[in-house]
């Protein structure tokens, strides 16, 4: 990300007012507001690469990709280890991922067998193994601040109807901080839920926000009266993430789905607030992973069943590459 210091001075004139109600379209009015912002920036990390996962061979290993040249290459695999899950900190400054042997269902539960977690240094390229897990029932980590969370659950070895719920929390290097386990009969308790990360729709300064009223979404501005009307759609915000500077905005919109295992459509914005219009807008059979680093918003999507990652330079609105690997690709995990 960027090493620089700069202020910036957006002023955004003749907002519209927007009006919802269930039976009227979002209408314009013409109270004019004015609104300027001065958002304080600080030196971030300027990236000249990033990992991402991708299919290599049969198992599923990272690839490295650089920024410089726009070329990638195969970075680590292992034999019987399949990359799962990468994560990134927020501010881009660690990484862990997490393998597994195999991942699948029998007879309507699911399994995740022999998994490792593992660190990436980001400033050398190096991987540590952190621990070997053993196996699961399900798994879900992210990042709180600048620790990493597991959460998993695995059937209790004595009582058949008891399931432990496992937290395990790690510093960004890789020492675990804090485990506990909770112990739950799913025949009374039912089976035990995982805390999800809520994803914040206002931006770091405070200045702007994404909100959703009904089927619309619109930007919010800070002392300013009404909102900015974005697009109109029938899913829900899911991920937001603004450049460094807060120019521009980037977000996803993913349907409501019961079925967690069914394979949804999402679809990804991109939003220029100076000149308050949407610059790209794409959808995908599958859920969108991204981030932000530089001027390049990277992320996946899965389009006629092929995965890839596209890298876009939203100040110059144009694709500066897109990735695609025999078997698939994608920030995270392959969108399959």
């Amino acid at each position: 990300m960027f090493k620089r210091s700069v202020k910036l001075f957006i002023f955004i004139c003749c907002c519209f007012l927007i009006f919802i109600s269930c039976e009227k379209e979002p209408s314009d009015n013409e109270n004019l507001k004015d609104y300027r912002a001065t958002v304080e920036t600080t030196a971030l990390k300027n990236i000249e690469y990033f990992f991402f996962v991708g299919k290599a061979g049969r198992e599923t290993g990272l690839y490295k990709y650089n920024l410089n040249d726009n070329e990638y290459e195969l970075f680590w695999s292992a034999a019987k280890e399949n990359v799962v899950q990468l994560s990134y900190s927020d501010n881009l400054e660690y990484a862990f991922f997490i393998t597994a042997r195999r991942i699948g269902t029998r007879r309507g539960v699911s399994f995740i067998r022999r998994i490792k977690l593992y660190s990436l240094d980001l400033g050398n390229s190096s991987v540590e193994l952190i621990r070997e897990i053993s196996d699961a029932v399900q798994l879900l980590a992210n990042w709180l601040d600048n620790n990493y969370k597991i959460q998993l659950t695995q059937f209790d070895m004595k009582i058949a109807s008891h399931i432990n719920k496992i937290n395990q929390i790690y510093s960004p290097f890789g020492k675990l901080i804090k485990e506990e386990t909770e112990i739950f009969d799913f025949i009374k308790d039912g089976y035990p839920q995982f805390e999800i990360k809520r994803t914040s729709l206002v931006s770091p300064s405070g200045n702007f926000g994404i909100t959703q009223s009904a089927d619309s979404i619109f930007l919010s501005i800070a002392g300013v009266e009404g909102k900015v009307f974005i697009d109109s759609t029938g899913s829900k915000i899911n991920k937001v993430k603004w450049n460094f500077d807060e120019s521009y905005v980037s977000f996803t919109a993913d349907p409501i789905s019961e079925n967690k295992f069914k394979k949804m459509p999402s679809t990804i914005y991109v939003y220029d607030i100076v000149n308050q219009k949407t610059i790209k807008k794409l959808d995908s059979q599958d859920k969108i992973n991204f981030f932000i680093a530089n001027e390049l918003l990277i992320f996946d999507t899965r389009v006629n069943y092929q995965s890839s990652i596209v890298v876009y330079d939203f100040s110059k609105d144009e694709d500066v590459n897109r990735i695609q690997i025999r078997g698939g690709c994608g920030i995270i995990n392959i969108p399959l």
